[in-house]
């Protein structure tokens, strides 16, 4: 069995620090093909060193520690990280982690009860309150139609993926409320083909209508 070159935190650091590793994302460490980098990145994730590893690549300029033990710093900048990836609610410190934000992940961990009473102060009490929303069958396919064409798929993607990407409240309601992920597909794929024939019907009466007043 190998054992890992970092026995301790300071270890792990030091060796991140000398090789630029807080100038590079977590994904690409682990998407390395340099043995020892992906090596370095799932010791800090095993370990859960990864919330006092600082990555500044989407940070250069490193706040400090009064500026995150301000909760309206730390609210305001949670709230300008989600308008700038497009997220409907925080993600967990994985997640940030991951996208370069250690920071603000130590920050609520450390500083303002964690990410259960930081949420709420952020006002993410969505799903609480749309819970009678979420389960309406059409409300829900329209807004995962939304949805799928923000993000370009052309599939709903896992429950995992959708967390992921901010929509968390949605995989939580099709779990919930509409029997499973398989089944919501369905009812998805025959919504969008309804959705597509009325449009493509809207499109033709509208065509009709133009070429008769063409012809009169």
């Amino acid at each position: 069995m190998t054992l890992s070159p970092w026995t301790s935190f300071k270890e792990w650091e030091e060796y991140g620090i000398e090789n630029g590793y807080e100038e590079r994302s977590p994904h690409s460490l682990r998407k390395s093909e340099k043995d020892i980098e992906r090596s370095w990145i799932r010791r800090g994730y095993f370990k859960k060193w990864m919330n006092d590893f600082t990555f500044q690549y989407k940070t250069p300029h490193k706040k400090s520690v009064n500026f995150w033990k301000n909760l309206q710093n730390t609210v305001d900048e949670a709230r300008s990280i989600m308008k700038e990836n497009n997220w409907e609610r925080l993600p967990n410190s994985d997640v940030l982690v991951d996208q370069g934000y250690s920071s603000l992940s130590l920050a609520i961990t450390k500083y303002h009860d964690g990410f259960v009473e930081f949420r709420k102060i952020l006002g993410d009490n969505a799903f609480q309150r749309k819970n009678g929303i979420w389960k309406d069958l059409d409300y829900i396919l329209d807004y995962t139609q939304q949805v799928l064409k923000k993000e370009d798929w052309d599939e709903l993607p896992s429950a995992g993926i959708l967390s992921e990407k901010g929509y968390s409240a949605l995989s939580r309601a099709i779990s919930v409320y509409h029997k499973s992920f398989p089944e919501f597909r369905k009812k998805l794929r025959e919504y969008m083909g309804q959705y597509r024939k009325n449009q493509e019907a809207h499109l033709e009466s509208l065509l009709e209508e133009y070429i008769r007043g063409e012809e009169q």
